[in-house]
């Protein structure tokens, strides 16, 4: 990550398992150690600007935008900032991250940006998102 990305202080283990119990979902562990080392912020990765929701903001994000409503399958992460969020799909086993425009909220919207958080880290450092999207 660059150094323009402001995290917040890391995620405990009673905090992650909490999240977990109560959502009846076990996260991507490449998120899991993410969330170790900084549970959330926002800034930079790269060229790219992100928004990424701390662990305690993730169920009321999800329902404040509808996505539990209109995109269940989805579980929104963060955001560019810019009208789009960042989301893992959990329709397959792996949960790719998606982007998905807020407005309309729909699966149907949602484009595959990277195969797993890691390599999504990766591909916002290495990448424009607006030139491959």
């Amino acid at each position: 990550m660059t150094t323009e990305f402001e995290g917040n202080a890391p995620a405990s283990d009673p905090d992650i398992r909490d999240f977990q119990t109560q959502g009846g979902i076990n996260l991507p562990n490449d998120y899991l150690q993410f969330l170790k080392k900084t549970n959330g912020g926002s800034g930079f990765i790269g060229s790219n600007y992100i928004e990424m929701w701390p662990l305690d903001k993730l169920a009321q994000y999800n329902r404040g935008y509808g996505a539990d409503r209109y995109t269940p399958q989805l579980l929104m992460f963060g955001s560019n900032g810019g009208g789009e969020a960042f989301a893992f799909d959990r329709r397959t086993t792996d949960w790719p991250v998606v982007i998905i425009p807020f407005t309309p909220l729909d699966i149907r919207e949602a484009k595959i940006v990277s195969k797993s958080f890691g390599s999504f880290l990766q591909l916002l450092a290495d990448r424009d998102l607006t030139e491959i999207l």
